[in-house]
């Protein structure tokens, strides 16, 4: 593998992790909110 390819799998690696990371926050808030809901 050259450098290009090892960078260009750096970054893929990389997008994944925000996305997922995004994803699972905004989870995390959905949930938080549903369960505030459910509580009132």
């Amino acid at each position: 593998m050259d450098k290009g390819e090892i960078m260009f799998h750096i970054s893929i690696m990389a997008m994944l992790i925000v996305i997922v990371a995004i994803f699972g926050y905004k989870m995390v808030f959905l949930s938080e909110a549903y369960l505030r809901i459910l509580g009132i």
